[in-house]
């Protein structure tokens, strides 16, 4: 099963929402995890995501909360915020561009300056906010190869 599903993560795999509702409640917290990278929309499955926020594993309620971020829901956004201040992940650097405000952008910014492996994902991650200060930070961002030669 976990083969199978993290397979299907990679792939970017669509699997029927009432199969990904079953999945985030399996008892192995990888499978959850995985799951969570599953979820498309339904509002079965939101309601599950919230709840695995509360998950005693990191990984699943991360997961859970780039998945409400991409269904654009707030539920784990200050989950996603914190990630990226401490640990970001282009997981979660997608994850947060629905739900973008000034504090994020600032964050996506200096991520794009600071974070050479992640300066490309960030940049497209403002480029697609509908914020005026990511527009603003887009033209203050040298290009993305001009800062990983200077970064290397």
């Amino acid at each position: 099963m976990r083969i199978a599903l993290g397979a299907a993560v990679r792939l970017g795999s669509r699997l029927p929402d009432d199969v990904v509702s079953a999945l985030l409640r399996h008892a192995d917290r990888r499978v959850r995890a995985d799951a969570c990278r599953l979820v498309n929309s339904a509002l079965e499955a939101a309601v599950v995501l919230v709840d695995l926020l509360d998950d005693l594993d990191a990984d699943v309620a991360i997961a859970a909360a780039c998945a409400l971020g991409r269904l654009g829901r707030p539920e784990g956004k200050s989950m996603l915020i914190h990630r990226l201040q401490t640990a970001p992940s282009a997981e979660v650097i997608d994850a947060v561009v629905a739900l973008a405000d000034a504090d994020c952008v600032v964050l996506l910014a200096r991520i794009a300056r600071r974070r050479p492996a992640l300066a490309a994902v960030a940049q497209h991650a403002l480029e697609q906010i509908d914020h005026p200060l990511a527009a603003k930070a887009v033209a203050t961002l040298p290009p993305t190869s001009a800062r990983l030669q200077n970064n290397e």
